[in-house]
């Protein structure tokens, strides 16, 4: 069997990501060996994006029949303060390790009030989940009525709804957290299906990833295959988050990109491959306490 380590640099997020992906995902989108262990020793930092895309890939491996193993050290009460302490006692608090290995580490310090631990959420729950678990939990951070947090909702079920017409798998890895600092709350989804690019490309095969991409922003285009769909698609998606400069919103899939802002759009092509789709939702906390059901305009 050939193995690989991948060592995860000390901040890990949708920057930093293709790096380890690359060595993990071949040209020919195929796993580059039989197992791969990952080894968190240098850990220092990690976003909810890092813990979304780490989850996303760990189920695209498995899902190509490629082992994963993690190492990380196993730290006691003896042991001093340190950063990658910490962040394993945040990653282990979330429910990342036990998720994914058989052992913890030892003394957590416990639920966070701050973070949505890391989630997979199959279709046939999404809509429970969304309504009833997280948008609450995000409305007892904003301090806010679950109803002005409509736009989110919508939001989210707009990204299962894509997920149910466009995926084979049917889940999605989903992580957030609130940055009391920053009065910025990030909130990651990411699936392991084709990609954007991948449900659009027989459609329109000669355009890029990204181009496909800036294509499925266009109403109707990415979604309206299915009764239960609304039809707007990614569309929809960017406007409830960028509007009144409420957030900014990245989208990352196969070899494209997208960063979205209020009245403003990127699309970028990457080299590098993002198996499925990545979207993070970068909201400012002080605008949305103040944000009552923005509504859906979408123009640039």
């Amino acid at each position: 069997m050939e193995e690989r380590e991948v060592i995860l640099p000390p901040h890990f997020n949708r920057n930093t990501m293709y790096q380890v992906l690359e060595q993990c995902i071949n040209k020919d989108l195929v796993p580059t060996c039989d197992k791969v262990i990952f080894n968190l020793e240098l850990l220092v930092f990690i976003e909810p994006s890092g813990i979304t895309i780490l989850s996303n890939l760990f189920e695209w491996l498995l899902a190509n029949n490629c082992k994963i193993g993690i190492k990380y050290m196993r730290y006691t009460s003896s042991h001093p303060n340190s950063e990658n302490r910490r962040v394993m006692q945040f990653i282990s608090d979330i429910g990342f390790l036990s998720r994914y290995t058989e052992s913890d580490i030892s003394e957590p310090l416990g639920i966070r009030g701050n973070t949505c631990p890391l989630e997979l959420i199959n279709y046939q729950e999404s809509v429970n989940w969304v309504r009833n678990i997280f948008v609450p939990w995000i409305a007892g951070i904003l301090y806010v009525d679950v109803a002005d947090l409509s736009y989110l909702q919508n939001a989210l079920e707009e990204i299962f709804n894509n997920i149910a017409d466009h995926s084979t798998v049917k889940t999605a890895c989903i992580s957030a957290q609130y940055f009391p600092k920053s009065d910025q709350i990030k909130v990651c989804v990411s699936d392991f299906g084709v990609g954007v690019s991948g449900t659009l490309k027989a459609k329109f095969p000669k355009l890029s990833d990204s181009e496909l991409m800036r294509k499925a922003t266009e109403d109707g285009v990415s979604s309206r295959n299915q009764p239960h769909n609304k039809g707007a698609g990614i569309g929809t998606i960017i406007a409830a988050i960028t509007s009144n400069n409420l957030g900014i919103v990245h989208i990352h899939s196969n070899h494209g990109i997208i960063i979205a802002k209020k009245d403003n759009l990127s699309c970028s092509q990457k080299e590098s491959f993002y198996p499925g789709t990545f979207y993070e939702f970068d909201i400012d906390a002080k605008i949305a306490r103040e944000e009552r059901n923005p509504k859906e305009e979408f123009a640039w």
